[in-house]
């Protein structure tokens, strides 16, 4: 009996929280960009620390540093992310208010995708 008295808030509150779960990610996609890039190194795999972080990669055309999320990688990427070398161009999607941190070369930007003109090499479409 007392399962019908709250189910009515139960409902609600289940619909709030997946209503607030997917406005979030909406606004998260709506503020990433596209910017294009070319390597000026290999990508480097981040070793001996615990960090949300597992590559990092520094650009030709900007001095901050690219970081990319373990949570983002696959076995596959993982790989694919080694082969990259200086000089590939690729474009990456980083969040629009991260952009004027580019030419700080003390800043970390994280990378929400890396593409080039055939692989996408990250996991999550955003």
């Amino acid at each position: 009996m007392k399962i019908k008295k709250y189910a009515p808030i139960l409902l609600t509150f289940i619909c709030v929280c997946t209503f607030l779960l997917l406005k979030t990610e909406n606004s998260r996609n709506e503020n990433l960009i596209e910017i294009r890039v070319v390597l000026l190194d290999e990508i480097n795999l981040i070793k001996g620390i615990r960090s949300k972080f597992l590559f990092k990669f520094w650009t030709k055309n900007h001095d901050a540093e690219f970081v990319i999320s373990s949570s983002d990688i696959s076995g596959k990427n993982f790989e694919d992310l080694q082969g990259l070398k200086d000089g590939d161009e690729l474009v990456v999607l980083i969040e629009d208010n991260k952009v004027i941190n580019l030419k700080d070369k003390s800043k970390q930007i994280r990378v929400y995708s890396i593409k080039d003109s055939l692989n996408n090499y990250l996991n999550k479409k955003y």
